[in-house]
C-alpha cells in the first residue's frame, strides 16, 4: 500500500503469521522489487493500482516480484465512463473496465483465474460517508446488501476483483 495506516492494521491483525508482510510501497518505482527477498507467492494490490504513476510498471513489477505460480489480487475501479461522478476529488490515476483490466493482465503475463464486481451498492451512494453519520440506514443497508453480493455476483459495481495467477514461460 502507499499509505501508513492500512499497513498498520494488517500488520496488527496478522502479527503471528509468520509468512504475512504488509509493507507501504509505489509498486510502480523499481524500488518496490527489493520486496523479492520475501519470495511472494500471492500480492494483494487493494485500491493501489489505480494510483500508480504507471500502473503498467506496477503490473511488471509485481509479476516479477511474483514466485513462479503465484497469485495477485486485485481490487480496482471500475466503470471508467463514471470517473468524474465516482470519484470527484481525482485521486484515481486509472478507472478500468472490465475489458481494460483483463486485457492489461494479459499482457504482463497473467492468467486471470476469476473476476466479479463488487460494490454495486457504491454506484447509488459513492460519496455517503462524507455527509452521513457511521451508523446510518445507508450503512446498515450496505451491510446486508454485500451478503447478498457474496451469493449473487452483480452485472456492475463500483469496483472490479482479478485473481489472478502469473503464467508460466511456454515450454521449448
Amino acid at each position: 500500500d502507499r499509505e501508513q495506516q492500512p499497513i498498520e492494521i494488517f500488520n496488527k491483525r496478522f502479527i503471528d503469521t509468520k509468512h504475512f508482510h504488509a509493507r507501504q510501497c509505489d509498486l510502480s518505482n523499481s524500488e518496490s522489487l527489493t520486496l523479492s527477498q520475501f519470495n511472494l507467492d500471492t500480492v494483494f494490490c487493494v485500491n493501489a493500482l489505480e494510483r500508480t504513476a504507471s500502473d503498467s510498471m506496477a503490473l511488471q513489477h509485481i509479476h516479477d516480484l511474483l514466485s513462479q505460480e503465484g497469485y495477485a489480487i486485485f481490487l480496482v475501479p471500475a466503470l471508467p465512463r463514471l470517473s468524474k461522478w465516482l470519484d470527484p476529488t481525482g485521486a484515481v490515476r486509472h478507472r478500468y473496465s472490465k475489458s481494460q483490466i483483463l486485457q492489461k493482465l494479459d499482457q504482463h503475463r497473467f492468467h486471470v483465474v476469476d473476476h466479479f464486481y463488487f460494490n454495486s451498492m457504491g454506484l447509488f451512494f459513492p460519496s455517503h460517508r462524507t455527509y452521513l453519520d457511521r451508523r446510518s440506514m445507508i450503512d446498515r443497508l450496505a451491510a446486508n446488501w454485500n451478503i447478498w453480493e457474496t451469493k449473487i455476483r452483480p452485472p456492475l459495481g463500483r469496483s472490479l476483483v482479478v485473481i489472478a495467477r502469473k503464467k508460466l514461460p511456454a515450454r521449448g
